[in-house]
């Protein structure tokens, strides 16, 4: 998954999801699907409520396919240009590798 850091607390991120999806998915000719929003969270495991972390995954329209990580951030830095004026708008902070992972709780008899 992809992470943005938005300068935004994530109520606002949320009315502007549809916006921000519009922008990325343009500028990466891919389908730009949302995961999650939430309070940013730093290096230290620290909650900042005044930022946002938006999760993504991208899908190639043409065959379905998610897009690996290494390749969406590569086209996201390669429409950089076009995106500069977009991060502005959107107080975008930073795009970078996702290192969450969805909780999942196993059953004793699972384990």
């Amino acid at each position: 998954m992809v992470r943005v850091i938005l300068l935004k607390p994530s109520p606002e991120v949320h009315q502007q999801q549809m916006d921000i999806v519009s922008g990325l998915s343009n500028a990466t000719k891919r389908l730009v699907v949302v995961d999650r929003i939430g309070p940013h969270i730093d290096g230290q495991g620290i909650r900042h409520h005044d930022w946002s972390d938006l999760y993504l995954h991208a899908v190639e329209p043409s065959t379905n396919a998610i897009v690996a990580v290494p390749d969406v951030l590569k086209i996201i830095d390669a429409k950089y240009d076009f995106l500069k004026d977009y991060y502005a708008d959107f107080a975008i902070e930073n795009v970078l590798v996702s290192f969450w992972k969805c909780g999942l709780v196993l059953k004793k008899s699972q384990r």
